[in-house]
């Protein structure tokens, strides 16, 4: 955004930013897709971390723009409708590709307030260097953002460690409701509108719920169902490397992601048929790895 101050940049997301994220530097410059004139017209347009279908009302806007560019670091097999892929599924984030593509800018500069945000995405997305995709690369990465001065304990702890009351009472409330299955190996939860209106819960609290699956000893695959707000169900998936969950979520309509997390939505159904539809169809699945 500073390489070239004539340039005239917006910031567009589906839904306004998250409260934890509002410490971070410009996040005010980040509008919400209602707020734009569906009429807009953009030269170029950059998608990052997550495909142009999973953008929701934004969607329009970036597949009317002249040049449409991805940067992401998830796996996708079938045709993408980009100009330009700047796609890495080797990746440990997709903050290390944004990095990258600032390290080999004419005139790019690594500044303070930039290191924040790309160092939030580094830790985000490596689970705090911990998942498999992180590599020597991404730790000397880290050296450099670190080198700038940046309060990393900080951005740890707002952006991620620190959450709401409403999110650990959901917490509990969700872990009352794990269920196993498959020989204890497979472990879900859903989280149902009454749930989250019994805990008081807002959009994002319910973010953290799935990693405390996988921490039971015997799971090798978790899943957690989420009814929306505004109707259907988004369902995620993690796993300990057994199963392929992304090329599991790619069954289903909308789903991939990585080998080890990943997701898929529903906009019809009940909750219940489709806790039991992914239940069988992980169960089948992971007896065909570990046959």
């Amino acid at each position: 955004l500073q390489i070239n101050p004539e340039f005239k940049i917006e910031l567009i997301n589906q839904e306004s930013t998250p409260a934890r994220y509002l410490f971070l530097p410009h996040e005010e410059k980040i509008v919400e897709v209602s707020e734009q004139n569906s009429n807009n017209k953009y030269d170029i347009a950059f998608c990052l971390d997550g495909g142009a279908e999973r953008t929701g009302d934004v969607q329009p806007l970036f597949s009317a723009s002249a040049t449409r560019v991805l940067v992401d670091h998830h796996r996708w097999t079938e045709e993408l409708p980009y100009e330009i892929d700047l796609s890495n599924p080797d990746a440990a984030a997709t903050g290390e590709i944004v990095f990258d593509l600032l390290q080999t800018a004419e005139r790019g500069k690594l500044t303070k307030s930039i290191a924040t945000n790309i160092y939030l995405a580094l830790i985000f997305d490596t689970g705090f260097f911990r998942f498999s995709l992180t590599t020597p690369k991404t730790h000397k990465d880290a050296a450099e953002l670190i080198a700038t001065g940046i309060d990393f304990s900080e951005i740890a702890e707002l952006g991620i460690l620190r959450v709401s009351l409403s999110a650990k009472r959901l917490l509990g409330a969700a872990m009352t409701a794990i269920e196993l299955h498959d020989e204890n190996r497979i472990a879900g939860v859903t989280i149902s509108a009454k749930m989250r209106e019994d805990t008081d819960a807002k959009d994002d609290d319910h973010e953290r719920v799935i990693q405390h699956l996988m921490q039971i000893e015997s799971v090798k695959v978790a899943f957690l169902l989420y009814e929306l707000p505004e109707g259907g169900t988004k369902i995620s998936f993690r796993s300990d490397g057994t199963l392929d969950v992304g090329g599991f979520a790619k069954e289903f309509t909308g789903g991939g992601g990585h080998s080890r997390a990943a997701g898929c939505s529903f906009s019809e159904g009940s909750t219940a048929a489709l806790y039991d539809k992914v239940a069988t169809a992980l169960g089948a699945a992971l007896g065909n790895v570990t046959a």
